[in-house]
């Protein structure tokens, strides 16, 4: 499977990754630049008034192969567990049923949020590894879905 993980600042200058499946492998590094940097006009705020897409900082593609041995670790498992979010999470059920495009994901965004819109039941958490104070990484956060 191959996708893009992105790389964002929070209005906190906090750090979060989020990616993109079903990604158009022969999409241009400035296209998707430009669809990434549509987010940071969003405007869309966790619960607690954070913004999320304040600053696209860099993106990747990346391809992965899951060779199972046993059990059944799914990939978002393994994704929440790196630091990395979805965006589908952010969309309709129904876009996930849907193979779109990264401008029909973001579009899908700008008519589901408002700007300015606070997303109920989301808010910003540290991620795990990100309490060691003396790390010269810049600090890292997910963006959970409360309980």
């Amino acid at each position: 499977m191959r996708k893009i993980v992105a790389t964002f600042k929070n209005s906190e200058n906090k750090t979060h990754c989020w990616s993109f499946d079903q990604v158009e492998p022969d999409e241009s590094g400035a296209k998707i630049r430009q669809a990434l940097e549509r987010l940071t006009t969003s405007n869309i705020f966790d619960e607690a008034g954070i913004e999320i897409f304040k600053q696209v900082l860099d993106a990747k593609f990346v391809e992965t192969i899951e060779t199972v041995l046993f059990g059944e670790e799914s990939a978002k498992d393994s994704e929440e567990a790196e630091g990395i979010q979805a965006l589908e999470r952010l969309l309709p059920d129904e876009a996930a049923a849907r193979k779109l495009e990264l401008t029909q994901k973001i579009d899908l965004l700008f008519e589901q949020y408002s700007a300015g819109m606070k997303l109920k039941g989301f808010r910003f958490e540290a991620v795990a590894d990100d309490l060691d104070s003396e790390s010269d990484k810049e600090p890292e956060v997910f963006l959970r879905e409360l309980d």
